[in-house]
């Protein structure tokens, strides 16, 4: 038999790569995702788990909130254009995934402005923005993410 079509050596080289990175792999996770279409994958956090999505863009949905998802980008302020200043290295949090309550592929962005000196993937979760007390500000912005 083909050891790349083996099943049990294929599982026992992904676990022991996965043991080597460490807890989350220093914050990143193998994916197993074929892409057909050569979309770019992108990183979140949902309840401290790193998640994988495709950034699809920015969607004009007509619904109310409570079909939205929740995606929470970390900035540090706004430039002298008024375009909001990512905080270089932090990994979006999301609300909700798949099979979670609340769900949609439409994610509401809201910011959540921290210090200068903030250090990236410190906050993981929705829990740990709420006990931040960092300011959120909300936007009329929402993007069309899907959690992989």
């Amino acid at each position: 038999m083909d050891r790349l079509c083996d099943e049990a050596f294929f599982k026992e080289t992904w676990q022991n790569q996965w043991k080597q990175m460490g807890p989350y792999g220093q914050g990143v996770r193998p994916l197993m995702y074929s892409n057909p279409h050569n979309q770019k994958v992108a990183q979140a956090w949902y309840r401290s788990r790193p998640v994988h999505y495709l950034d699809l863009g920015e969607v004009d949905v007509q619904t109310t909130d409570q079909a939205l998802n929740t995606i929470y980008f970390f900035i540090t302020g706004f430039d002298h254009l008024g375009t909001p200043v990512l905080v270089q290295g932090q990994y979006p949090v999301l609300k909700s995934v798949p099979g979670s309550p609340g769900y949609s592929q439409f994610s509401r962005v809201i910011f959540v402005e921290v210090p200068a000196a903030y250090i990236p993937n410190l906050i993981t979760s929705e829990e740990g923005i709420d006990g931040s007390e960092y300011p959120l500000l909300q936007t009329d912005l929402t993007l069309s993410v899907v959690v992989l």
